[in-house]
């Protein structure tokens, strides 16, 4: 984050017409769309072949939520051609699932996270 805590500075920031503000608004998104993929291609590595990789409780991005921020459920698909987890970690594109918290059980801990579920190849002998 760039030092800004506080959850009423932040959403004047995320709203802001001034360009400098949007610039760094748009750079702390690019960083945690970077932390996010480090995370989930280490997950993914230790997953065998035709395993499955569930990420649970993903916050959207900070200016759409307030809280510590995410990546929004469309990162996902751009991230497995991106950082080529199709081609170098061995993810079927076509298994990306997002799902959504069932409303009945969040709390306001949890409130507009989501899940990702995704599936590594099987090795063809």
């Amino acid at each position: 984050h760039l030092g800004i805590s506080d959850d009423q500075k932040h959403r004047q920031w995320c709203k802001s017409k001034n360009e400098t503000k949007q610039a760094l608004m748009k750079e702390e998104q690019e960083e945690m769309n970077g932390w996010f993929a480090l995370w989930a291609s280490q997950m993914i590595s230790l997953v065998k072949p035709g395993g499955i990789v569930i990420i649970e409780s993903i916050s959207k991005p900070r200016c759409e939520v307030g809280d510590w921020g995410g990546v929004s459920k469309e990162w996902w698909a751009q991230a497995i051609q991106e950082y080529e987890w199709d081609t170098q970690l061995g993810i079927d594109p076509t298994s990306l699932e997002i799902i959504d918290f069932d409303p009945l059980t969040q709390n306001e801990y949890i409130h507009d996270r989501y899940n990702v579920k995704l599936t590594k190849r099987k090795l063809i002998p």
